[in-house]
């Protein structure tokens, strides 16, 4: 059996409300309040619950969901560190929970939770046997019932939400990271979501007609309108499924990276391509390269999230347990493969092909050009077909018949995926690929 940490709620002093901030523009509704302290193997820690709301000049396009919020920290005065849970649940699912790791406490996990109206029992089902009912507790005024537990660090089993009669609702299984001495890291289950193109949960209905490049339409022209670099695609005839804008980020309010993917199905797909577009004077995805490196497993690299974002579409849930670390998706050693040379754009490049170990389904292909820094990500296509959609990259601009096709081919992947909700309509999402607060 699995040795479970000594958990005891309501154990040592009671520990002092911390207000842990806000974002700009938000205000509380109701100040935070203590929810729940206790030990686990005699380290103090907290739960504690508040209610946001908009402020008076908040741009609900600029926040995620505002309303119930909770907050588990661990160790005398936070010392170990914690964070947010979740209090939203997408439509037809049950269970949702924050998972926290803490690097110089290795031995402590902790989930906290909400639950559906439907669920009954919620039970911790171990592999080696062993079994535990958590106790559901009734939340403060406006929350759903919340859940917190402890469970065995490393154990494999899954957590299972029950109806009265005993059917099982849904179930999460647990999952373990790999944590820096020195650092945290949490992940989650059943992360909420909702639709792009409309207020959050929490905010107050806009009817404002905005144009392009203005609120909540900000990058409904893929960001022409505000970036200081030429943006590059494939035109979406060449690719055989569907294609849309897939990301974007900005340092301060200068947009830095605007990215496209190209998948067989919006939410699943057995192969994508995705084309990132950077500023030059952003960090370069590899160290520089010499001749004499081609061929090197490296190992000391910075995550990238652009390619760890683009591979998680594509692994299982099992592959992308085991390629957690520190936080972060770890894909393993990079090196290049080899350096070409070939033309883009009309101009003459040397582009670096890029292999990853641990995903040998992954290949990438860089290169710059003026005033951009190009990526061609690719899953299950080869380096000569990336480099063929290279050499098919047309700038895109407004008002050109190219704009207008990836207009049309958003907006058919914004249909197919509306479509796909239907028949499979647990979890959420923003936006078709764009991303946005998770």
């Amino acid at each position: 059996m699995s040795s479970w940490p000594a958990v005891i709620e309501g154990d040592g002093v009671q520990p002092i409300v911390i207000d842990e901030g806000l974002e700009p523009g938000l205000v509380y509704a109701r100040p935070p309040e203590l929810v729940a302290w206790g030990t686990v193997d005699s380290v103090p820690w907290r739960i504690q619950a508040a209610i946001t709301a908009p402020g008076p000049e908040a741009k609900w396009w600029e926040h995620g969901p505002v309303g119930p919020e909770l907050v588990f920290m661990l160790g005398k005065d936070d010392a170990f560190g914690g964070g947010g849970a979740p209090t939203h649940l997408n439509d037809g699912t049950h269970l949702t929970a924050s998972i926290d790791f803490f690097g110089s406490l290795p031995a402590i996990v902790c989930w906290v939770g909400v639950v559906s109206d439907d669920v009954a029992r919620l039970e911790v089902r171990l592999d080696d046997g062993d079994a535990r009912e958590i106790e559901l507790h009734k939340g403060p005024v406006g929350f759903p019932r919340l859940f917190w537990f402890f469970p065995p660090r490393g154990a494999l089993g899954v957590v299972v939400a029950r109806a009265a009669d005993g059917a099982e609702l849904q179930t999460e299984h647990l999952v373990n990271l790999e944590v820096h001495p020195q650092s945290n890291a949490s992940t989650g289950v059943n992360a909420f979501g909702y639709r792009d193109g409309g207020p959050p949960p929490g905010w107050p209905d806009d009817p404002t007609e905005y144009w392009p490049g203005q609120g909540p339409r900000h990058a409904e022209d893929f960001h022409l309108h505000e970036v200081s670099f030429p943006i590059y695609v494939i035109p979406p005839d060449r690719w055989d499924g569907y294609a849309g804008l897939s990301s974007s980020s900005s340092s301060g309010q200068d947009v830095t990276h605007v990215a496209f993917g190209y998948f067989d199905e919006p939410g699943g797909s057995m192969h994508g391509l995705e084309i990132v577009n950077a500023r030059p004077d952003q960090r370069p995805w590899v160290r520089p390269v010499r001749e004499e490196d081609v061929g090197v497993w490296w190992d000391d690299r910075v995550p990238d999230d652009d390619v760890e974002n683009f591979a998680a579409r594509f692994i299982s849930r099992e592959d992308h347990a085991s390629l957690q670390g520190h936080g972060f998706l770890d894909i393993g050693p990079i090196r290049v493969a080899a350096i070409v040379e070939l033309e883009a754009v009309g101009r003459h490049v040397q582009a670096q092909r890029r292999e990853f170990r641990r995903l040998p389904s992954l290949r990438s292909i860089g290169f710059e050009l003026p005033h951009t820094r190009v990526m061609l990500l690719g899953w299950k296509l080869a380096f000569e077909e990336l480099e063929d959609h290279a050499r098919a990259l047309e700038q895109l601009q407004l008002g050109t018949d190219l704009f207008r096709a990836l207009e049309a081919a958003e907006a058919r992947t914004g249909r197919r995926f509306r479509e796909r909700e239907r028949h499979h309509p647990r979890g959420g999402w923003i936006g078709v690929f764009r991303g946005g607060p998770s």
